[in-house]
C-alpha cells in the first residue's frame, strides 16, 4: 500500500514538472504591438519602420527564441498563404524590439496590417497576436497637391480662424484619409464632430526649417451626400518675429483621399474655394517668452456647434492662398498632446481689490504644469 502511494506521488510530481516545463499556447501570448514605438500609428515618417512587441507567460523565465511576422495590405489577407506584403517565415532571434521592416517596399500612403507569433526557449509556439496596423505619411514634396490657405485680415481677426469646405459624396469608399500640415495648431471637425483626441497639434517645430503633418482616418465621420469639414486653426508658435513666420495668422494645407479598388484618389484639397471666418477665440499675448497673455473669448462670434445648420447660419468669407517659404514637411511620429485630466473650480471668492481666491479642490504640487482657462462658457464645439 505504501509503495502504491509512493508511485502515485511520483507520478503526480512528474506530471507537474512536465506541465511546468512545457506549457501550452495558453501560457504564451503576444501583446502591445508597436510601430516606431507607437500603437497603430497613422502617417509615420519612415518607409522602413521598426516593429516591436511584448510577450507574457504564466511560467517564470520565459523568453523568445524565434518569431514570425505576417503583413498585408488588408487584414483579410493575414494568413501564411495570402500575406502580400511580408511573410518573414520563422526567424531565429530573441529580439522583439525595433525589428526592422524587411517586407515589400513601402511608399507614401501605404496601409499595412500585421501580426506576429513567437516560439519560446523550449520550443512552445504562441498563438498569433491580435492584428495591428500602421500607414505611411506623405514623404515627398510632390505628394502634396494642396495650397496653404488662411483668413485675410479684411475678413476678420486671422489669428484663430475657422476654415470650411462643403463637399458631396455620391457613395462611401473603403477608406478615407486626411493629411493636414498646419503652420500653427489645428483641430479637425467633420459633420460637427471632432476628429481624434489631440490638442495643440502638431508638435512644435521651427518653421523656416520644418513643419509637421498629421494623418487622420476620417472614414467613420463621413456620410453619403453632403459633408462639411471645418479646420480650426490656432496661432500658437506661428507668431510674427519667429523664424519662418511670414503671415499674421496660421496657415494650413490639407488633402482628403479615398481608397477604392486598391488605389488612392483625391476627394478635395485646400485652395481658394474654401471659406473662412473668425472663430471667436483670439490670443492676448504674442507667444514669445513671458508674453503668453491667455485667450480672449468673444461670445458673439462663437457658434453653438459645428453642425451644418449652425455653419449655414454664419457669414463666411473667401480665404487666400499663401506663398510659404520653402521648408521640409515631415510626418509627425510622436504621441499627440491630449487632455488627461480636467480640474474644475469648487469656488471663486473675492479676496481684495481686483483679487480673487480660486479653490481648485486639490493641492497643485511644484513642478506640475496646469493651464487655466477663465471664460464665461466652455467651448461648445
Amino acid at each position: 500500500m505504501n509503495m502504491i502511494r509512493i508511485l502515485l506521488a511520483l507520478q503526480f510530481i512528474a506530471v507537474f514538472l512536465f506541465s511546468g516545463c512545457f506549457g501550452g499556447k495558453a501560457d504564451l501570448a503576444i501583446y502591445d504591438l508597436r510601430c516606431e514605438s507607437l500603437a497603430n500609428p497613422l502617417g509615420i515618417a519612415s518607409a522602413t519602420p521598426l516593429l516591436s512587441w511584448k510577450i507574457k507567460s504564466a511560467r517564470n523565465g520565459t523568453f523568445q527564441k524565434a518569431y514570425q511576422i505576417l503583413a498585408a495590405s488588408d487584414s483579410a489577407l493575414l494568413n501564411e498563404i495570402d500575406a502580400n506584403l511580408w511573410n518573414s517565415g520563422k526567424i531565429r532571434s530573441a529580439n522583439g524590439i525595433s525589428v526592422p521592416w524587411k517586407g515589400k517596399e513601402l511608399n507614401s500612403r501605404s496601409l499595412v496590417y500585421w501580426k506576429v507569433k513567437i516560439w519560446n526557449e523550449i520550443g512552445d509556439e504562441s498563438e498569433w497576436s491580435n492584428v495591428a496596423g500602421f500607414s505611411i505619411g506623405l514623404l515627398a514634396e510632390q505628394d502634396w497637391q494642396a495650397a496653404y490657405i488662411g483668413l485675410p485680415r479684411q475678413s476678420g481677426n486671422p489669428e484663430n480662424p475657422l476654415l470650411r469646405k462643403s463637399f458631396n459624396l455620391t457613395s462611401k469608399a473603403q477608406k478615407y484619409m486626411l493629411y493636414v500640415n498646419s503652420l500653427g495648431y489645428n483641430e479637425i471637425y467633420l459633420n460637427g464632430k471632432k476628429v481624434g483626441d489631440g490638442v495643440l497639434t502638431p508638435a512644435v517645430s521651427q518653421f523656416n526649417k520644418r513643419s509637421l503633418s498629421l494623418t487622420y482616418d476620417i472614414s467613420p465621420y463621413l456620410q453619403e451626400g453632403m459633408n462639411d469639414i471645418v479646420i480650426w486653426l490656432g496661432r500658437g508658435w506661428y507668431s510674427s518675429g519667429l523664424p519662418g513666420v511670414g503671415y499674421e495668422g496660421p496657415l494650413v494645407k490639407a488633402m482628403m483621399e479615398q481608397l477604392e479598388d486598391g488605389k488612392w484618389k483625391s476627394v478635395l484639397a485646400t485652395d481658394s474655394t474654401w471659406t473662412g471666418r473668425e472663430s471667436g477665440y483670439s490670443c492676448i499675448g504674442n507667444w514669445k517668452a513671458g508674453h503668453f497673455g491667455g485667450e480672449l473669448v468673444n461670445g458673439a462670434l462663437i457658434l453653438a456647434d459645428l453642425s451644418a445648420t449652425s455653419l449655414n447660419k454664419a457669414e463666411w468669407h473667401p480665404v487666400f492662398e499663401a506663398n510659404v517659404q520653402p521648408h521640409k514637411v515631415t510626418p509627425q511620429t510622436v504621441e499627440p498632446n491630449r487632455i488627461m485630466d480636467t480640474i474644475k473650480t469648487l469656488s471663486v471668492q473675492p479676496a481684495g481689490v481686483n483679487t480673487w481666491l480660486v479653490d481648485m479642490g486639490k493641492h497643485l504640487q511644484d513642478g506640475q504644469k496646469f493651464i487655466f482657462r477663465f471664460c464665461s462658457q466652455e467651448r461648445k464645439w
